[in-house]
């Protein structure tokens, strides 16, 4: 029987096929490598737990070098 990899697994995929360190990730993405919720990822970022970034648009986004260093990856 053939399984789906789960969604975390994608994103981890995904990170090892574009290892830019400048790279950005949406909080669904670092949430899902996480196993938490985005509201969860954006409480970090405005904690300033993990560094967080603004587009132009006003959207959050996680530099993968950031996400790496972050104590629970």
């Amino acid at each position: 029987m053939h399984r789906e990899p789960s969604e975390g697994a994608k994103v981890q995929e995904n990170l090892r096929n574009e290892d830019s360190p400048d790279r950005l990730l949406t909080a669904s993405e670092v949430a899902d490598l996480f196993r938490v919720s985005s509201k969860t990822v954006g409480r970090w970022g405005r904690s300033g737990a993990l560094p967080l970034y603004r587009t132009i648009g006003g959207h959050h986004r996680y530099r993968l070098c950031d996400v790496r260093a972050f104590p629970d990856l």
